[in-house]
This record gives C-alpha cells, structure tokens and sequence, in this order.
C-alpha cells in the first residue's frame, strides 16, 4: 500500500524537459478531463565567457506549478508541482501533488485522493501510447512497467 506522499507523487517513466511536461499537462486536461493553470518558472543563466565579451545562456533546472481542476467536480482540485530529475537538471522525473503538514489521509477530502488517482493513471496512459508500436512487438525488446529493456545482444543499428 502506498503511504501519502507515494499517492501524491506521479513518478514519469522517463524524465521530461519543459515541453514535454506542457504537452502532458494538456494531454492530462483532455483525458479527465480538467481545467489546468500552471505558470513555467525556467531558470537561465547568462554568463560572461571571456574577456572579449562573450555571453553565454544556459538553460537550468525549471519548475512547473499550478492546478488541476476536474471539470465534473470544482471540490477536486488541488495545487501541483513538478519534480526536478536527479539525474539531469533540466528535466522533470515527477509531479507532486499539495501535502498539507501533518495531515493524514483520512483528512483528504475523496475527491482529492480520486483527483491524484485518476491523474495517475491518465499519466500513466500517456507514457504508454508513446512506445511506439514496432517496439512493442520487437522480440529483442522486453517492456517492463513501460519501460524498455533491451536485450544484451540486441543490435538496435539503424535498419536499411
């Protein structure tokens, strides 16, 4: 059973950059369907690269907040906000849902533990309609919670 912030927490199969979470964001407001206002916080650097004046920008780490209102319930909405990847910066592995500090589940309204579900799943559908059919079916590709595996030997060369 998953503990509270398990449920809040919608783990990506794979690490999204900021378009990629504004087109799952609209991919979650047609399929619950809901009303979804987010504002995009990127963090850019412009840094002074030499002495000739040279500038470079660097994207950042960003961060993508709002909320999430099923448009059949105003009583399920509730506040979001992205989880930066651990393993690259400028990608986001998560969304949180809004913990309230020593709060139980029980103290959740339902409509809000089926907000986070339902939100789950639509996430989860949207990963899965992006493995491409022919991977699906390539015997040398073994999926796992959605995710490749490839095998050992797998020659994964492009096909002439």
């Amino acid at each position: 059973m998953l503990n509270l912030i398990e449920k809040a927490t919608i783990e990506f199969r794979r690490s999204l950059d900021i378009q990629g979470v504004e087109e799952l964001l609209l991919h979650i407001s047609k399929r619950l369907p809901a009303n979804i206002h987010y504002v995009s916080k990127p963090h850019v650097d412009l840094r002074h690269m030499n002495d000739k004046g040279g500038i470079v920008k660097e994207q950042g780490s960003f961060v993508v907040g709002g909320t999430i209102t099923r448009k059949d319930s105003i009583m399920a909405s509730d506040a979001f906000e992205t989880v930066t990847s651990d393993e690259d910066y400028q990608k986001a592995s998560a969304m949180r849902f809004g913990l309230v500090p020593d709060w139980e589940e029980t103290d959740y309204r339902p409509e809000i533990l089926k907000l986070w579900q339902d939100t789950r799943a639509v996430v989860d559908s949207y990963f899965s309609a992006r493995i491409p059919k022919s991977a699906r079916e390539d015997p040398q590709i073994t999926y796992e919670d959605g995710r490749p595996i490839v095998h050992p030997n797998c020659d994964l060369s492009p096909r002439r």
